[in-house]
């Protein structure tokens, strides 16, 4: 949590748990004191926090699996479903992000495990929130396949050689 600096967890389990650790006063953290939450979005394996909120992602279309779960930061229960299933867009899910007016970026590139990736669709699904503040499982817009042309970026050359503590951004 930037606003915080709390740290939350996604444990990749049926019961979809994620454990919110805080920053105490002296900036460390405690491995004993946590928030627990049981969201219920399925053997999820990404976790985002933005604005007060934590939202984490079943992995699969079926609503069996969860779907997008938020809940409150520093809360012990009361996930709330944005949607239970993904629409359209079936196979797993990877990594999320939430942009400061509520819209939910959700990649298919899905990490198993540390030597094991799945990209089912090399997509990036874009859901945005309506203005009554609600979603939709099916985007609103998809991102991708890019060609691979896109798949890197290419600058013309740097001279870093009298660089000293230098800083990049590529936007």
């Amino acid at each position: 949590d930037e606003s915080t600096g709390d740290i939350y967890l996604s444990y990749r389990d049926y019961y979809g748990r994620t454990r919110g650790y805080d920053r105490s006063s002296s900036g460390t953290y405690s491995a004993t004191s946590y928030t627990q939450t049981y969201t219920y979005a399925r053997y999820h394996n990404s976790v985002e926090v933005q604005d007060d909120y934590v939202y984490t992602t079943g992995y699969y279309y079926s609503s069996y699996y969860g779907g997008m779960k938020k809940y409150a930061t520093g809360a012990t229960s009361g996930a709330t479903t944005l949607w239970s299933s993904y629409t359209g867009a079936n196979g797993y899910k990877g990594s999320i992000a939430i942009t400061s007016d509520g819209d939910i970026y959700v990649s298919s590139n899905y990490q198993y495990n540390y030597y094991s990736f799945s990209n089912w669709d090399d997509k990036i699904w874009v859901h945005e929130k309506s203005a009554s503040g609600t979603y939709s499982g099916s985007p609103t817009t998809t991102l991708g396949p890019n060609p691979p042309s896109m798949s890197y970026l290419s600058t013309p050359a740097i001279d870093t050689s009298d660089a000293i503590g230098m800083t990049m951004d590529f936007k």
